[in-house]
């Protein structure tokens, strides 16, 4: 067994632990951190940027939101099931923190709103290699403050899983993990920061503590390395269980590579479930979190998005209805193609038809209902009202022709939600509420803030709550230790 003394130990470098690392390591302690990947980033290299709200960068583009009106935004929005405190801690810091990562080298494109309605909190990483900024681009940030942790002395271990946390009566004492030959590395820490980002690659556990089931009724990204493993370390030494959620969307159970297909099934086509009938205004699909909630709600958990060839013809001349800063596409370029593919490879999800009848027999709907349901549909367009919904009528476009497309669409998710019960300090606690010294949490492993419903309104959230708790958990993480040394410790 190899042996190891730090102060800070970090389990995990997805946003949240490269977080932790660079900033415990900027505060003069030793670091030490292990990612049982490959390569550090985690889910958030397929991510675009973070939060922030009242920066200067924000400022610099004429974005005026500020942190009280999105705080009070926030906390209305989740009728206070969050925890205020640590919600007005992240918001507050989220401008440094933006300025953090400018200091160190990372640029950004611009504040960017996710849909029509929400606020410009998203700052989209700005990419070296000049391409469009956009998913995937925040893994140039994370790279970044992987050099700028190991440039202060970070001690990182990569390929190497921790398998368990240590703590004697009174505290946590350090970790085990196990390296790329199998030996097994004892670290004694003053301190362990768990932000190994749920459990979204973990089907059993999503069944448990969220009810869904992965392929049937939850289509969420899965990464191999995020298996609930630290949810499970902590729980052994004590932690509380937080709430548990998925963080939902909607989508078309298409494959990712099918991008065209899904931008241009996201937007306000008729959509029916398995009955046959609408179940909501599909305006609601700018707002993927928001609609999932009504996707819960049916047969299955799906619906089907519906739309004529006339309307994709429309859309690649003049573009789709709602636009996204996660999939910037050109579906006159691709969209023929994809769908010729789906078709051939005899995916169910999707339906090119010359008939009602062919959609509602390929997907077992109700086909007396469906035909209902078209006939009124029909109607409130000819008649420019939506009378079941009040869709605006801009998007009221019949469904006739002989060349008609279906898409099935179900609850998606970015990934898992909470799991580890913390204070407004990270400070991880038990279920009756007493701290465990030395133990912190940050990103989706302790994130339990949003309620039932994820907050478009205030994009950024899931990068920005991850990089903001990260620093959070170490800043108090030193403070922890210095008072323990009997180091009077203020902060930075």
């Amino acid at each position: 067994m190899k042996n190891i003394k730090a102060d800070v130990a970090v389990i995990a470098l997805g946003a949240a632990g490269l977080a932790a690392c660079a900033q415990a390591a900027e505060l003069g302690v030793k670091v030490v951190a292990f990612e049982k990947a490959a390569v550090p980033g985690g889910a958030a290299n397929m991510g675009t940027g973070p939060l922030a709200i009242e920066s200067k960068f924000q400022k610099d583009h004429n974005v005026d939101l500020t942190k009280e009106k999105a705080f009070n935004m926030f906390m209305d929005y989740t009728h206070w099931e969050a925890d205020a405190r640590l919600v007005r801690d992240y918001f507050w810091k989220s401008a440094d923190t933006l300025q953090w990562l400018i200091d160190m080298g990372v640029e950004f494109d611009k504040p960017a709103k996710f849909c029509l309605d929400s606020e410009s909190t998203w700052i989209k990483v700005k990419r070296p290699d000049g391409k469009p900024s956009g998913a995937g681009g925040a893994s140039f940030m994370n790279k970044r403050i992987f050099e700028r942790a190991k440039e202060l002395g970070a001690e990182v271990y990569l390929n190497t899983p921790v398998i368990k946390i240590t703590r004697d009566d009174e505290k946590v004492t350090g970790l085990i993990a196990k390296g790329k030959d199998g030996e097994e590395i004892y670290v004694e820490a003053k301190a362990v920061i768990v932000a190994t980002g749920g459990f979204g690659n973990n089907p059993d556990m999503i069944k448990e503590y969220t009810g869904y089931t992965y392929g049937v009724d939850m289509f969420n990204f899965r990464l191999p390395a995020i298996t609930g493993d630290g949810l499970k370390m902590a729980w052994k030494v004590g932690a509380g269980k937080s709430k548990m959620t998925m963080e939902k969307n909607v989508a078309p159970t298409t494959p990712m590579s099918c991008s065209s297909i899904m931008i241009s099934f996201m937007q306000p086509h008729l959509i029916v479930n398995l009955q046959g009938e609408r179940f909501f205004n599909e305006e609601c699909m700018q707002n993927g979190a928001v609609a999932s909630n009504a996707f819960d709600r049916q047969e299955n958990k799906c619906g089907f998005s519906i739309c004529t060839q006339e309307t994709i013809e429309y859309y690649k001349e003049n573009g789709v209805d709602f636009t996204t800063e996660v999939f910037s596409v050109d579906i006159s370029a691709s969209f023929d193609e994809q769908v010729k593919k789906a078709v051939e490879s005899s995916l169910e999800s999707i339906c090119v038809a010359s008939s009602i009848e062919e959609i509602a027999k390929h997907f077992y709907m109700d086909a007396d209902n469906f035909k209902k349901t078209i006939e009124e549909y029909n109607f409130y367009c000819d008649q420019n009202h939506d009378q079941l919904f009040n869709k605006n009528a801009k998007f009221l476009r019949p469904i006739r022709g002989n060349k008609l497309y279906a898409v099935r669409i179900a609850p998606s998710a970015y990934g898992s939600l909470g799991g580890i019960k913390i204070n407004y300090k990270t400070e991880v606690i038990t279920e009756d509420f007493k701290v465990i010294p030395g133990l912190y949490g940050a990103g989706n492993d302790v994130c339990d803030i949003y309620g039932s419903t994820y907050l478009y309104k205030i994009p950024g959230n899931s990068m920005g709550f991850a990089l903001n708790t990260g620093r959070i958990a170490a800043e108090n993480a030193v403070k922890y230790i210095k008072s323990s040394e009997g180091v009077e410790y203020s902060g930075k």
